[in-house]
């Protein structure tokens, strides 16, 4: 992204205690997931909301994209997720 502090190495997973998110970007306080069928079941959906609201109690922004989505509409995928670290950049104090 260029313009954002992404831990090095921009890529892997990073520790909010008790979670592991896909990738995390202190400076705008923004959480990345990306999500495999798996995620699709009524227990993963539940779990995903209860870890969302965690994340987000904690002041942060949570995006989650399908792994089909990022794969078959990567343009759309990063143009939503630049948008989104413009919004969270121009509001950060």
């Amino acid at each position: 992204m260029g313009y954002f502090d992404f831990p090095s190495p921009p890529c892997g997973q990073h520790v909010i205690a008790p979670y592991i998110v896909d990738f995390y970007c202190h400076e705008i306080g923004l959480v990345i997931e990306l999500d495999g069928g798996q995620h699709g079941t009524d227990d993963a959906v539940e779990y995903d909301a209860e870890r969302t609201k965690f994340l987000e109690a904690l002041g942060l922004t949570v995006v989650r994209y399908w792994n089909h989505d990022v794969f078959g509409w990567t343009d759309v995928v990063l143009e939503h997720l630049w948008s989104v670290c413009i919004e969270l950049k121009n509001t950060s104090p």
